[in-house]
């Protein structure tokens, strides 16, 4: 479908490099999930404890 308007989307990943970048954090398992899951959370505190401050009512 990114393929159909390159002017649109530029230019994207092949085939190959798309169906490896979902493969090697699959092959990977719950380790994978860690980092990003866990910089969530340090994104989500960090913008609860700002809203605090400067949002009361948020």
């Amino acid at each position: 479908m990114l393929r159909a308007e390159p002017t649109v989307f530029g230019p994207v990943a092949s085939d190959p490099t798309v169906s490896r970048l979902i493969d090697t954090p699959a092959a990977a398992g719950k380790r994978a999930l860690t980092a990003p899951r866990q910089a969530r959370a340090d994104v989500r505190a960090y913008v609860w404890r700002t809203a605090a401050l400067c949002a009361p009512a948020a």
